[in-house]
This record gives structure tokens, sequence and C-alpha cells, in this order.
């Protein structure tokens, strides 16, 4: 009984750190794609410094809830990823002047390039 019981324990400490060490991993994926994109929206947008770090701030909370909500069983995720969305850019039109945030939206839509002088 003291077995079972030790190896039970075992196997849960181990699911446990592997879980974590998973969420970590996805966590710096994450955090190095939201450091790139708004450094290059920055770039081609102009927006401040503080502007930036709220940005880096509301995508990498929104890539993180969209990731809870694609492992949801018991939600549809394309329309939680739909509210997600919906709530980002509510956030961002409060971070950022009008015109800045209709750049913002237009290339986070991918309705315009982000490289520009690539294209040409």
């Amino acid at each position: 009984m003291k077995k079972i019981l030790t190896l039970a324990s075992l196997f849960f400490i181990c699911f446990a750190t592997a879980k974590s060490e998973k969420s970590t991993i996805i966590h710096d994926i994450l955090n190095d794609y939201v450091v790139q994109k708004v450094d290059e929206m920055q770039q081609i947008i102009k927006f401040s410094d503080t502007q930036a770090e709220q940005l880096k701030k509301l995508e990498l909370r929104f890539l993180l809830d969209v990731q809870k909500a694609e492992n949801c069983c018991f939600c549809n995720p394309q329309k939680r990823v739909d509210k997600l969305r919906a709530k980002k850019y509510l956030a961002a039109e409060k971070i950022l002047p009008k015109y800045q945030f209709i750049q913002y939206k237009a290339i986070d839509n991918k309705e315009v390039k982000r490289h520009p002088e690539i294209a040409e």
C-alpha cells in the first residue's frame, strides 16, 4: 500500500513539474513573439516606448488567453477568440491615438504589409 501511495505521489510530482515546464516554455516563446511583433510595429507606426510596453503586455495576455481558449473542451474556441480579439482592440484603442490604432489594427489583421519596403 505504501508503494502505491509513493508511486502515485511521485507520478503526481512529475506530472506537475512537466506541466509547469511546458507552460514556461510556451510563455517564453509567446513573449519572444510579442516583443518582435510590437518592436516591428513600433518602427512602422512610431508609438512611444511606454505605449510599446503596454501593447506588449496586452498582446501577451491575448495570446495566453487564446491558448487557453483553444485548449478548452467546453467552449467554442472560435467565438471565444473573436471575443478576446475584440477585447484586445478595445484596450489597444485606449493606449494608442486614433490614427495609430487604425494602423495597428490594419497591420495586426494583415490588411497591410509589415515591411512595405520589402514589397517593392
